[in-house]
């Protein structure tokens, strides 16, 4: 079965979205939260941004959410590599003005779930809300590498604690990221 192309509209299901792939919320049925927001798919299939905002394939039913597909990740190629009229962009090495670049590198760039550098015509600073400035270069920070680990966690229960199993990003100085919980397969 054809995924659809990139323009199509539709739920993160309907779109049949991957890993990589960049979409734009434009429809929300009720409220406005993430309305056009640009998002990434992570390896969860989870609409993602810099913000936080995670939206679920059951999120879009819940709230009545729909996408446009901006781009595809292309299968094997990692998610900073963007590809555009056979030209490829690794969006970690961008040095071009960020006016300069394809719109559809442009758009991966603004959807990078993680931070961004802009070049101060001296140094690389980093940014976690870029103004996006034609004239400034921009690059994305390479994803932190995720030391996972299991973990236990107690939910108050009316028969006492009840012991959930999940696993949990471990901060470099070891200490647990509790908002990263993953519950067990």
């Amino acid at each position: 079965m054809t995924r659809p192309p990139v323009g199509s509209t539709g739920t993160l299901a309907e779109l049949q979205v991957e890993p990589g792939d960049v979409v734009e919320c434009i429809t929300v049925k009720y409220g406005l939260f993430g309305l056009g927001d640009i998002l990434t798919i992570d390896a969860r299939g989870y609409a993602v941004n810099a913000n936080i905002n995670a939206f679920t394939p059951r999120g879009d039913v819940n709230f009545g959410r729909a996408y446009r597909l901006i781009s595809r990740a292309n299968p094997g190629q990692p998610a900073h590599i963007v590809t555009h009229d056979g030209r490829t962009y690794d969006l970690t090495a961008l040095e071009t003005p960020f006016g300069l670049l394809p719109e559809p590198v442009q758009e991966a760039l603004k959807a990078w779930p993680h931070r961004w550098e802009y070049w101060s015509g001296r140094i690389w600073f980093t940014v976690s809300s870029p103004i996006w400035s034609g004239h400034k270069s921009y690059r994305a920070v390479p994803a932190p590498t995720e030391n996972r680990v299991q973990c236990y966690r107690g939910v108050s229960h009316p028969a006492g604690i009840k012991w959930e199993h999940g696993s949990c990003i471990k901060n470099p100085d070891g200490s647990i990221n509790w908002a990263s919980w993953e519950d067990a397969e």
